[in-house]
């Protein structure tokens, strides 16, 4: 649904910006464009998530409190399940143009295409880097997980935008990296109940 909005809102654009006096329109053209732009982005690094092996231990670290122990005791979290997911998602950093939801083919803007994947790409590098982050604390009973991923955080480096000294303002057109996270991690669980 998300993909049709995006092709029509797209194609009344390109067609109002020949005339001069639309450009108010334009700009209510733009805002629909950029609401369904945050579905199709946050859905698309959902399906990555899922398809590389990361939506569970990505769900798991972020329901998990100090209070239930080691993240390594919760189920399908032991070392030898959390080292098969790293194994499938090593498989998605070989090559990560292959994991695009099929709708996003039938986009009519190669910008927005790109646009999709590149933010959708953040939001999987951020994820990435608290599943990394809770495996790599000693607090969650894990021996050695830095052997599970060696070359990871390299080859993922490329993908992932630079660290702002404001996190806040981190995220795009002005919204808060933590509004961002939240949509994501509902979206992810709707994903994973509906799959």
């Amino acid at each position: 649904m998300a993909t049709y909005m995006v092709n029509s809102l797209y194609v009344m654009k390109t067609t109002l910006a020949l005339f001069e006096f639309t450009d108010k329109r334009l700009e209510m053209l733009e805002f629909q464009i950029e609401a369904h732009l945050d579905t199709l982005i946050n859905e698309q690094a959902s399906y990555v998530l899922t398809r590389a092996g990361l939506s569970y231990i990505y769900s798991c670290v972020q329901q998990h409190s100090t209070e239930q122990g080691p993240l390594s005791l919760l189920p399908s979290m032991d070392s030898s399940s959390v080292k098969a997911a790293m194994v499938q998602f090593d498989r998605y950093l070989s090559s990560p143009d292959t994991l695009v939801m099929p709708q996003l083919n039938f986009l009519l803007s190669a910008a927005i295409k790109e646009q999709i994947f590149r933010q959708s790409t953040e939001l999987v590098c951020r994820a990435y880097g608290e599943v990394y982050s809770a495996l790599s604390s000693p607090t969650n009973g894990y021996k050695d997980p830095e052997t599970w991923y060696p070359d990871h955080l390299s080859r993922f480096r490329p993908y992932c935008p630079e660290k702002k000294k404001n996190a806040k303002t981190d995220a795009p057109r002005g919204r808060t990296a933590e509004s961002d996270i939240l949509l994501f991690k509902e979206l992810c669980n709707l994903y994973s109940v509906i799959t």
